[in-house]
């Protein structure tokens, strides 16, 4: 065989090192982190017509996707800190989803870890009036999973 073969199956056997890796798109060989991206759509007063909310992900602030364009808001599906008690009570698509919009539309602080209390959500204004928008039909929200495959 010279030079690149026409079928990646002609290279079996003969890149040990490459072997080693694996499948780099095996889930089980890898860690995951799933991101929620959110659709936020602003429903105005006629005739104004409805908008949504993009932001720049800066290089120099981000770790993933620096230089694009990304809906608002965005973020990584993770506890709010690595205490042991964050791991329950944040797991939930809609409060992952309210934390990101103060951390994003506001400038606070990233929930990341160096709380020394759990969020207290019942008692947190803004997480309080969202969903009381919700239960009033105010506030729609729509979830849709998708997994990216090779």
């Amino acid at each position: 065989m010279d030079g690149i073969p026409d079928n990646p199956d002609q290279l079996r056997g003969r890149l040990p090192f490459r072997e080693l890796i694996g499948d780099p798109f095996d889930p089980a060989r890898r860690a995951i982190i799933p991101a929620i991206t959110t659709l936020t759509i602003r429903l105005r007063r006629h005739p104004a017509e409805p908008s949504f909310l993009l932001h720049w992900r800066d290089p120099a602030k981000v770790a993933t996707a620096g230089g694009v364009y990304d809906v608002i808001p965005a973020g990584e599906f993770q506890p709010s800190s690595v205490a042991l008690w964050d791991r329950r009570n944040d797991f939930g698509l809609w409060r992952n989803i309210v934390r990101e919009y103060p951390e994003e539309l506001l400038g606070e602080p990233e929930h990341d870890g160096t709380r020394t209390q759990p969020i207290d959500y019942d008692n947190w204004h803004l997480y309080r009036a969202l969903g009381e928008a919700r239960a009033a039909g105010k506030l729609g929200s729509f979830f849709w999973a998708s997994a990216w495959t090779p």
